[in-house]
């Protein structure tokens, strides 16, 4: 029986724990949680104590939330076997309250005895929320494997990342494949360019994603230096070419091999050729730009154009193409005509009179952004 004083033997509390009815137990397995002293102090009955008679509660064929009270009961209670079993619980986990449980019933605990059990669910692929608790249950831990020691820097922003040895590079090359391929990356752009370089040495060893991913850090966080590999990933499938054209367009000229982008500029992919031409491949572009009818390789000619400095004969060019059917082509060559200046305006007046409602709504929209407002007013008004 219970009282205020709680109860009087562990046979007693034993038979109120094994109620069947689990409402009426509920209130037994609080008593417990607020006093493992006092549930320890009543010994043992058949060679169990209280800790024993809780987990053979527990049907672990039963979903979680069956028998989450008894696991938070047990929780109370520091030993050996209460660590052992919510290790098991984290390592047997379906569901994540009862990783989130188990993780924080073991964060309260010397972990030292299950530093290996930890380190096999932390590299499990199978079920990444437990891979997470381990990983937060580990984060402060020395000395752990390096393949271990990478999978837990990659979940854990505060633990400290093992020493950069070519094991551990490898380590990160695997861990890009894994579950946590995007906290893998974002971990390792925090740790500086250095790193992207010495991936990129390991080239062969990635994914095309990985590979995309590499391509735009690298060239982001080194600049003209990304140059060699952008020139390497040219020599790929059409897919990662078409990153590696992207992120030579925006390095500095002459950061990639000429050659490897001539290859590309004659590509029968119009998209692949006006992604050439706007990585600088070696073309003439007023030539391009005067043959071509595809707008993905007329647009990239027009901006290669309008950032060559050469206004004095650009005017002619870029104002022909406000006459192209591509709404694409026609703006960017209205923006390239408005950056050059004052020396397109005599191209555009003209077509400011032309029967093409679409060239003459071009044409006047790029002179009043010239401030040609007088002559407008004064020859169309």
């Amino acid at each position: 029986m219970t009282s205020e004083a709680g109860f009087n033997s562990a046979d007693e509390l034993f038979a109120a724990l094994r109620n069947p009815n689990a409402i009426e137990r509920r209130p037994v397995l609080a008593w417990v949680a607020t006093h493992p002293a006092e549930s320890i102090a009543l010994g043992t009955h058949e060679g169990q104590d209280v800790v024993d008679a809780m987990i053979g509660l527990i049907d672990p064929a039963q979903d979680y939330r069956f028998w989450q009270d008894v696991a938070i009961a047990i929780g109370a209670f520091d030993s050996p076997k209460v660590t052992a079993f919510f290790c098991d619980l984290l390592a047997g986990a379906t569901e994540t309250v009862a990783v989130m449980d188990a993780t924080s019933a073991l964060a309260r605990r010397d972990l030292a005895g299950q530093r290996e059990t930890l380190i096999g669910i932390v590299l499990a692929d199978d079920q990444p929320d437990r891979a997470a608790g381990a990983a937060e249950l580990l984060a402060s831990v020395a000395d752990l494997p390096v393949r271990a020691a990478v999978r837990v820097s990659a979940l854990e922003d505060e633990s400290t990342p093992p020493e950069l040895t070519p094991a551990a590079f490898d380590a990160w090359v695997d861990e890009l494949t894994g579950p946590f391929d995007a906290q893998a990356r974002a971990r390792l752009q925090g740790l500086g360019p250095d790193v992207a370089r010495e991936l990129a040495e390991r080239w062969e060893h990635l994914s095309t994603e990985d590979r995309t991913w590499l391509l735009r850090w690298t060239t982001e966080e080194i600049g003209s230096g990304a140059g060699p590999l952008v020139g390497i990933a040219l020599e790929g499938p059409d897919d990662l070419a078409r990153v590696a054209l992207e992120c030579a367009s925006s390095l500095p000229a002459g950061s990639v091999d000429p050659e490897r982008l001539a290859r590309w500029a004659v590509h029968p992919d119009p998209e692949m050729r006006g992604a050439a031409i706007a990585a600088g491949a070696e073309v003439d572009v007023e030539s391009v730009l005067g043959e071509t009818a595809e707008p993905e390789v007329a647009v990239a000619a027009i901006e290669r154009l309008a950032g060559s400095g050469k206004a004095d004969r650009l005017a002619a060019p870029l104002a022909a193409q406000l006459a192209s059917d591509s709404a694409e082509v026609r703006a960017a060559a209205r923006g390239a005509l408005v950056a050059l200046g004052p020396p397109a305006i005599g191209e555009l007046r003209p077509l400011a009179r032309s029967s093409s409602p679409e060239v003459r709504a071009a044409a006047v929209s790029a002179l009043l952004d010239l401030g040609d407002d007088e002559w407008l007013a004064k020859e169309l008004l």
